[in-house]
């Protein structure tokens, strides 16, 4: 599907539709082929377009678009209608946004390589729109969720939870350059080796960051 600035339009409009309401779960588990055949939740703007395309053929990869376009759709279809057009209003008229609202999160989209991705992000959304994050922090850990691995990132609950000793030294170094750890330096430790020798050991000590807390108090932990 090509990303043009109509399709950035279309998904503004989009998530300010009162047509999304329509979307439930039974509707994004049908087939996508026989859901773009029967041409369902075509009223939403961005999805008319898709089943549009839909009739002379689309590929595999505009099918995923149009699946994680649903997902993140359904995750913010019960803000209230009056609330979701004021929202974007309020982004896309600040100065401070170099970017409308539904340009941005399209290509935030358009990057996913998991779909379950798509529905953290609808979550976190909402989250922006009720207050409990402001936008800034909505982008930033929109941006963590697209260049993470998912089950990385499940792995962050550990740390949360003060288990952080389950983890190896690789999947600290990951979540460390994903920002979701703080680097607090060398820290020593000892050990005792199969001779009954205490060695002394250097290793980096971590602590969840801000960001890691509110992803998992955001999005891992069950409500």
């Amino acid at each position: 599907m090509d990303k043009t600035s109509n399709n950035i339009d279309l998904l503004s409009e989009s998530i300010t539709s009162s047509s999304i309401t329509k979307i439930s779960t039974d509707l994004i588990e049908v087939g996508l082929d026989s859901f773009l055949e029967d041409g369902l939740l075509k009223d939403i703007p961005i999805i008319g377009t898709i089943v549009g395309l839909a009739k002379t053929g689309i590929g595999i990869r505009d099918k995923l678009f149009a699946k994680k376009i649903l997902k993140f759709l359904f995750e913010i279809k019960d803000i209230p209608f009056g609330t979701r057009i004021e929202f974007i209003e309020k982004i896309d008229t600040d100065p401070n946004y170099t970017t409308k609202v539904g340009e941005t999160i399209l290509l935030i989209i358009d990057k996913l390589d998991d779909i379950k991705k798509a529905e953290l992000i609808g979550r976190l959304f909402v989250y922006s729109v009720n207050g409990t994050i402001d936008y800034m922090m909505f982008l930033r850990l929109s941006t963590i969720i697209e260049r993470c691995f998912l089950l990385d990132l499940s792995k962050l609950r550990l740390f949360y939870n003060g288990r952080q000793d389950q983890l190896n030294n690789f999947e600290k170094d990951l979540l460390y350059n994903l920002g979701l750890l703080k680097n607090l330096g060398v820290d020593n430790y000892v050990i005792t080796n199969k001779d009954d020798e205490k060695v002394p050991r250097k290793h980096i000590a971590y602590e969840i960051s801000d960001y890691g807390r509110l992803i998992v108090e955001l999005l891992l932990i069950k409500k």
